[in-house]
């Protein structure tokens, strides 16, 4: 099911889930204001480092971070925002070194926790990412992304449950909050709970109109889902056909998307040309080809293609 409840995963500091890049992450821990060190030089490469990072300029981000921290070693936010640019870069042991070093100078500090159990999130070091996210939580029991993140975790360890109450208590939280609705939508529907699912995906898309997540999401449900009462091939190539325009036809799961919603509406035809540009665009693993390759298939003989409960 590769076009179902997208996750491009959670990147450190803020959630970068789904759709939100690694670069979109780094920059928004930027906003907060700062004391500057004693040493007026690191104070100095500091802001060049940050200004850097405001303009996705990773390596000259980390050089000058780099730099603030060999004037002052003990310059915690450099390391924390350094670690943040090398998360930017896909430079994961990196980044868990400098979110480690930050642990180590202010062992208080959740937001490090958070960091570090984000990047080990991304590697797939689940157990190490529950540690750290336990202790963020811990540190700090209101921090919506550490909730976010960790129900995410739960979510790839099959343990849906779970994430749907980290979920719950992030929009206990924040009852606008349309990631933890989405995240939730994802494991409703491995619950087999369509309705809600839905019900989440409509919420939303309340909240966020133009949110291309929320789109293709409900359209994965209305066009694949195994209830034939939850199905609607005209809702779900309606949002399909959103969630593509308003990514500009770059993503090849709302593409893979658009597809089965055409074949669930009876149009093969444009099933199968959406399901074969899918397949031919860059990015897409072994895996999904493959499976979207069943799916162009099933298509070709004029059959609609239905998730398996």
């Amino acid at each position: 099911m590769s076009a179902s409840f997208i996750y491009n995963g959670f990147f450190g500091i803020l959630v970068a889930i789904v759709y939100v890049s690694v670069s979109d992450v780094a920059v928004a821990q930027v906003d907060e204001r700062v004391a500057a060190p004693k040493d007026s030089r690191a104070a100095e490469v500091f802001n060049a480092g940050v200004a850097s990072i405001m303009n996705r300029r990773w390596g000259d981000a980390t050089t000058n971070l780099s730099e603030a921290i060999r004037i002052d070693p003990r310059y915690v936010l450099a390391y924390d925002y350094r670690g943040c640019a090398y998360l930017a870069e896909g430079e994961l042991d990196k980044a868990i070194g400098d979110f480690t070093a930050v642990i180590r100078l202010d062992p208080a500090n959740a937001r490090a926790y958070l960091n570090r159990g984000g990047a080990y999130r991304i590697r797939r070091e689940f157990d190490k990412a529950l540690s750290d996210l336990n202790e963020c939580l811990r540190r700090d029991p209101t921090n919506v992304v550490a909730y976010k993140t960790r129900a995410s975790v739960y979510e790839s360890e099959g343990e849906p449950g779970k994430a749907i109450a980290d979920c719950s208590q992030c929009l206990l939280i924040n009852s606008k909050d349309t990631e933890a609705l989405l995240i939730r939508a994802k494991s409703y529907s491995k619950t087999r709970q369509y309705d809600k699912a839905i019900n989440d995906c409509t919420n939303a898309l309340r909240l966020d109109p133009r949110n291309p997540w929320a789109h293709n999401d409900l359209a994965w449900l209305r066009a694949t889902c195994p209830v034939a009462r939850v199905r609607n091939g005209k809702e779900a190539v309606e949002a399909a056909t959103s969630a593509c325009e308003l990514t500009n036809w770059g993503k090849w799961e709302y593409i893979d998307t658009l597809a089965g919603a055409f074949a669930e509406a009876g149009d093969f035809e444009k099933a199968v040309k959406y399901q074969e540009q899918a397949i031919q665009m860059r990015g897409v693993a072994d895996g999904d080809r493959r499976e979207m390759e069943q799916r162009l298939s099933i298509y070709k003989r004029h059959g609609p293609y239905h998730a398996s409960e």
